[in-house]
């Protein structure tokens, strides 16, 4: 399966994991904003800006904090993959692709 072009302001990072991971999309609903947070396996990944302080916490984290501010947090999609595609941004540092050493798998 060909690996999708990068945006050239990200790197792109793909790679096959023995198991499936978990995909999970959900809302936070509290009274003054509503966000959403994306977790790859109980973790946060991506997050609104408004609760970007959540990224890399745990799924209970997440839940207890939500639970502690009177917040909701739904989950509105789960989904199993067996490969994960990640863009980083590269933050306009340099544009040359990065060049990861041959590794001998003989």
């Amino acid at each position: 399966m060909p690996i999708p072009a990068a945006d050239p302001t990200c790197i792109l990072f793909a790679f096959l994991r023995g198991s499936d991971m978990r995909e999970t999309l959900a809302v936070i609903d509290a009274p003054h904003f509503h966000a959403g947070i994306v977790l790859w396996d109980d973790r946060v990944v991506e997050a609104a800006d408004i609760v970007r302080y959540m990224k890399q916490w745990t799924r209970t984290r997440v839940r207890n904090y939500c639970v502690g501010k009177n917040w909701q947090v739904t989950v509105v999609h789960e989904l199993e993959r067996s490969k994960i595609e990640r863009r980083i941004p590269n933050h306009g540092k340099s544009k040359r692709p990065i060049t990861l050493p041959k590794v001998n798998l003989e």
